[in-house]
């Protein structure tokens, strides 16, 4: 009698490779929920500090100047002080769009415009009119703005324009006086008391930290305050020096 024998089938080895699928499709599955989660956090909790730091190119610390001291005759009348002034300033650079918005609302033409943005010393610089100030800063290229004009800047909300108030000086007496008083430039004192007694008067500027960002932007925190000029009191009498000038004159 012939029996027949039906192989068995050794399938351990198809059980072990079928184990070690599971283990690694699980492995893998894990590592794509931590992956997941980890963006997730990043995205969510951390957006903010990682836009942040993508945005800076750099930080810098500048000076923020000081109001300029008064000078005033024997009775404390003001003879030289300041005068809030409206001033239009561009954060370079600035693209034509902008340079032809500040032309149509300013009333200044374009070249003026071009030779204030000019960096003294590059290439192309325009001798006088160029900027001579800290890098970085907002180069100012209107002065002295009417109030008018100064609002429809600043409401025209144009990119890397600025519309900041500084103080100016001024003579409000209807004394002369200028071969005393003398004169600045620059901000500093080229003759005159506004000479002689510069340092008093101009004081001790501040401190600020400034960030650059990729956008053309800057935000600026003040680290020291600036301490004002000193008030000189001199020995001329104002009443006095309108009445002989207005003699001379006469």
């Amino acid at each position: 009698m012939t029996q027949t024998v039906t192989p068995v089938r050794d399938t351990s080895g198809a059980d072990v490779a079928r184990r070690r699928l599971r283990v690694l499709s699980a492995l893998i599955l894990v590592v794509g929920l931590t992956i997941a989660a980890r963006l997730v956090w990043l995205q969510t909790a951390q957006a903010d500090t990682y836009r942040a730091i993508a945005q800076q190119v750099q930080t810098d610390v500048v000076a923020v100047p000081a109001a300029r001291g008064d000078i005033v005759d024997r009775t404390g009348q003001i003879l030289a002080g300041n005068r809030t002034s409206y001033e239009v300033a561009v954060e370079s650079p600035v693209d034509d769009q902008t340079v032809a918005a500040l032309v149509d609302l300013s009333g200044s033409s374009k070249a003026a415009i071009m030779a204030r943005m000019s960096i003294c010393g590059e290439p192309g610089a325009t001798p006088g009119t160029c900027y001579r100030g800290e890098p970085g800063r907002p180069i100012p290229v209107l002065t002295d703005v009417p109030i008018p004009q100064a609002l429809a800047i600043r409401d025209a909300d144009l990119s890397g324009v600025i519309v900041q108030q500084v103080p100016v000086r001024d003579y409000p007496s209807k004394a002369n006086a200028a071969h005393v008083l003398g004169y600045l430039g620059d901000g500093q004192g080229r003759s005159g008391l506004e000479a002689e007694y510069d340092e008093a008067l101009r004081g001790q500027q501040g401190e600020a930290k400034q960030v650059l960002t990729r956008d053309g932007g800057a935000t600026e925190e003040v680290i020291a305050a600036p301490q004002d000029g000193q008030r000189l009191l001199t020995t001329l009498d104002l009443d006095t020096q309108v009445v002989a000038e207005r003699a001379l004159r006469d």
